[in-house]
């Protein structure tokens, strides 16, 4: 065997894993999708903090991220709290609103699937999107802004 051909072996193996990862994210989202209801689209732009939107899990699985309906990447967002819930407005993603009667609690974490911060900088919101209990995790950008929501978020919802 030439080492072309080992290479052209290589390139082939690599080629499958990669084409075999891209299916399984794929299946893997179509099936949420038909567990999962599409989020509350935003409607109203609500003044927001300025927060890392991290990742949504499965509140029972929270090594496992919700990938269906955009949920799936992390990005910068403005989170802000109004009557109608918790908002999300994400860059370069679908924003969503998280309705006040879908939340559950409201809490701190320093790891979450791929992203580990320091004690407790992490924001959880755990809420009911359909039938399944999810948590969106946010980093915000300043421990003010952090503060600001919790105390907006505790007076509106008491969670």
């Amino acid at each position: 065997m030439q080492t072309s051909d080992i290479g052209l072996i290589g390139l082939l193996v690599l080629l499958i894993l990669i084409a075999s990862a891209i299916f399984n994210w794929i299946a893997k989202s179509r099936n949420q999708s038909s567990e999962l209801p599409i989020p509350q689209p935003l409607v109203n732009t609500v003044l927001g903090q300025k927060a890392m939107y991290v990742a949504t899990t499965f509140a029972d699985r929270p090594l496992e991220r919700v990938i269906a309906h955009g949920l799936a990447h992390r990005g910068f967002a403005l989170v802000g709290v109004s009557d109608e819930g918790v908002s999300v407005s994400r860059t370069g993603e679908s924003s969503f609103l998280i309705p006040t009667q879908s939340l559950l609690h409201l809490g701190k974490t320093t790891a979450v699937i791929d992203r580990v911060v320091e004690q407790d900088g992490l924001t959880s919101i755990r809420w009911k999107l359909g039938t399944a209990e999810v948590e969106t995790h946010f980093r915000f950008i300043s421990s003010s802004g952090r503060d600001a929501f919790v105390y907006a978020l505790k007076t509106l919802a008491g969670v």
